[in-house]
């Protein structure tokens, strides 16, 4: 499964973040599990409805849900996946609020709705996050709040997106979560974009762009990145063609920089 990277320290010996709260030494105590006071995992036995659906779902995928309390959270993070400890963090301080905060139901499926995305990429062990629904199917004014919530990286736009539609809609991530535990692999439920054209591209020639008066063949790593990064945009498509050369050195980025853009890791935040 995905490693979410955190530049944190690699040595946390608190049991409680009293001398760290609301810092990155206590967010990431908790997520290694060093900081325990506070933090309280869910069954499925304690909830209703939907809400006991999802965390039924997810204990059953392997992926466990806790409530903890605000000290342990940066920059009022309503929870977390942590996709490489498998499991989610809910703030306690955004637990039953006015109507203005996200409600508990709200941020379960957010999050809930990432771990059915980890799933699409392949299995929960994997190196990926992948989309499931098309950009079509997701309504304007989700991905306007996804811009005003996240701002306007596409490779993050992309993920959270589908995350944020979720929250609205009730069932949809228990309906994720139920193909991802199904015997049929989810892809084959939603059969996403990146599925699609990963079968197109066993019949496409390769690229070829011209640089310094000789053609030159794209990697393919290059060219998937792009088909994500401009939303699957065609290959004659300005943003796709400016991807490329970006990617292939021609604007004098730093070449090592550019690769870690590439294989870069998609936080899953709310």
């Amino acid at each position: 499964m995905k490693t979410l990277l955190l530049l944190l320290a690699l040595s946390i010996p608190c049991a409680t973040a009293d001398e760290t709260s609301y810092t990155r030494t206590a967010f990431e105590c908790m997520k290694q599990k060093k900081c325990t006071v506070g933090v309280n995992k869910l069954t499925p036995d304690s909830y209703d409805g939907e809400a006991r659906d999802i965390i039924k779902n997810l204990d059953r995928i392997g992926v466990s849900v806790h409530i903890a309390a605000p000290r342990y959270f940066i920059d009022e993070y309503r929870g977390v996946y942590f996709p490489d400890k498998n499991s989610i963090y809910i703030n306690k301080r955004y637990i039953n609020r006015s109507e203005k905060f996200l409600s508990f139901i709200q941020i379960l499926r957010h999050e809930g709705w990432h771990v059915a995305q980890d799933c699409m990429a392949g299995s929960l062990y994997n190196s990926d996050m992948q989309a499931i629904l098309s950009h079509e199917s997701i309504p304007e004014h989700i991905t306007e709040e996804t811009f005003a919530r996240y701002g306007f990286d596409p490779t993050v736009v992309r993920i959270e997106r589908e995350a944020v539609m979720a929250m609205y809609e009730p069932n949809m991530t228990t309906k994720a979560l139920e193909a991802c535990n199904s015997d049929t692999p989810i892809w084959e439920t939603y059969f996403p974009p990146k599925k699609n054209l990963e079968i197109s591209l066993l019949e496409w020639p390769p690229m070829i762009i011209n640089m310094d008066y000789n053609q030159v063949e794209v990697p393919q790593e290059i060219l998937e990145f792009c088909d994500n990064f401009t939303y699957y945009a065609e290959r004659d498509d300005l943003r796709y063609i400016d991807c490329v050369y970006m990617h292939m050195g021609e604007y004098g980025n730093d070449p090592e920089y550019l690769e870690e853009m590439r294989k870069k890791i998609i936080p899953v935040f709310d």
